[in-house]
């Protein structure tokens, strides 16, 4: 069942502290593609022994890949 969340427009200090509980249970439940597209990846890296690269070792993958690029 979804959940609909609505927010006081008043603003005393009650509503003041209840407008940060509900920004902190909207994060909460809010979805962030980009968040898990990382776990996602670190996932994948760590799967395939590849966690630990250093950023030299990246950019060197990238750089070999792009040579073989057609533009």
């Amino acid at each position: 069942m979804p959940v609909t969340l609505t927010q006081s427009k008043s603003k005393t200090k009650s509503n003041k502290i209840s407008e940060a509980k509900f920004a902190l249970i909207s994060a909460m439940f809010a979805p962030n593609r980009g968040i898990e597209a990382m776990k996602t990846a670190s996932r994948i890296a760590e799967e395939n022994g590849i966690a630990d690269m250093t950023l030299e070792e990246i950019n060197a993958e990238i750089a070999e890949a792009r040579k073989s690029l057609v533009y």
